[in-house]
């Protein structure tokens, strides 16, 4: 409730003027002090007047408690905007094979035309080029998706250089881990095939190894007397040569039941 000051100021003078009409009256009746005529509809109205301020006072209070109240929903409301409008910021996307897929992509095209120049070869395996590129397995992202985009862009087709490839070929040096030398090639052949076929034993496979290294022609007893096979029909020594002839591609028949490496194997030439 809201009281006017001209309010209180009007009542006071209208109280004033009453008590002053009823001392003239108790002076002329003759009345004693005591017997003093009090307005008590006066008195009421201003009773009322003073048990109202408290009234007053409790509903500013009341107002005041329901702006903070409004003020404290209004600022959670703005935090939550806030975070609704972080969240819809995205995020950039990241790059599918990383920062090196180019650099990867080079690595590839240009492995694949060295040993397609220099050794004629075109059976090259995702594994290898993975290693070129630094990686273990081919499943690494920076070579997965490296080698794809080749496939997409059509300067790769099922594992071989296309033409549009070789003529994207870089002209610039590029650097990769290509085995060098006789020996390493020979070493990375020797995993290759030691992944490929799981047949015989790695020190009988690599007695193989040591007899072909020569590059020249060897018989087929000359395996058998120095692995102890007994002829090609043992595991251990039929599927490797098997394997070695015509999935690496390393080994080549040059009479019935003689062998040599291919000149894959011999990056810097037979030996003498």
């Amino acid at each position: 409730m809201t009281i006017k000051v001209e309010d209180k100021v009007q009542n006071v003078s209208d109280t004033t003027k009453v008590e002053e009409d009823a001392e003239k009256v108790n002076k002329k009746d003759g009345n004693n002090d005591n017997d003093i005529v009090s307005p008590p509809d006066i008195v009421r109205e201003s009773s009322a007047v003073v048990e109202e301020k408290p009234q007053a006072k409790l509903v500013k209070e009341e107002d005041s408690c329901k702006g903070g109240k409004s003020s404290s929903d209004l600022k959670v409301k703005k935090e939550r905007s806030s975070q609704s409008t972080a969240k819809a910021i995205k995020k950039e996307p990241k790059v599918r094979g990383g920062k090196k897929k180019s650099e990867n992509k080079k690595k590839i095209l240009a492995y694949l035309g060295d040993q397609l120049q220099t050794l004629d070869r075109t059976d090259v395996k995702k594994q290898e080029l993975a290693e070129v590129c630094g990686y273990m397995k081919t499943g690494s992202h920076g070579f997965f998706y490296a080698y794809k985009d080749l496939v997409d862009e059509g300067m790769i087709h099922k594992g071989k250089l296309t033409d549009l490839g070789i003529s994207s070929l870089p002209t610039d040096a590029v650097s990769f881990q290509k085995p060098k030398g006789n020996t390493e090639m020979q070493d990375h052949f020797f995993k290759l095939l030691r992944k490929g076929c799981k047949e015989g034993t790695d020190e009988k496979t690599k007695q193989i190894f040591e007899i072909l290294s020569d590059g020249k022609d060897h018989e087929l007893t000359e395996f058998t007397s120095a692995t102890g096979y007994a002829n090609l029909k043992s595991k251990g020594l039929g599927y490797n040569i098997s394997y070695m002839e015509k999935k690496v591609k390393i080994l080549e028949k040059t009479k019935p039941n003689t062998w040599r490496f291919t000149d894959k194997c011999f990056p810097d030439g037979r030996p003498e």
